[in-house]
């Protein structure tokens, strides 16, 4: 997998491993990094600016407390991979 660029976000709401992230160029379905850890995470919902991602774990406690400096980072899959 490969990041696209300008593809970061900041995650504003943590939600067990439910996080909402604003700033993100998404899709649905899109696969997405999440956190300081890289956390693996699945676009579920977009509404106006934010994001909506169902990451593969809860998100640390320092991701938490730093809300405003958690960085969400967008993954697009190589297109010569079969599904």
């Amino acid at each position: 997998m490969e990041v696209k660029e300008n593809s970061n976000g900041i995650l504003k709401r943590i939600s067990g491993p439910v996080v909402t992230a604003v700033g993100l160029n998404a899709h649905m379905y899109d696969v997405v990094q999440v956190g300081d850890e890289k956390l693996m995470g699945e676009v579920i919902r977009i509404e106006e600016d934010r994001t909506i991602i169902r990451s593969t774990r809860i998100p640390p406690v320092s991701d938490r407390e730093n809300l405003s400096r958690t960085p969400a980072s967008l993954w697009q899959l190589s297109s010569d991979r079969a599904f």
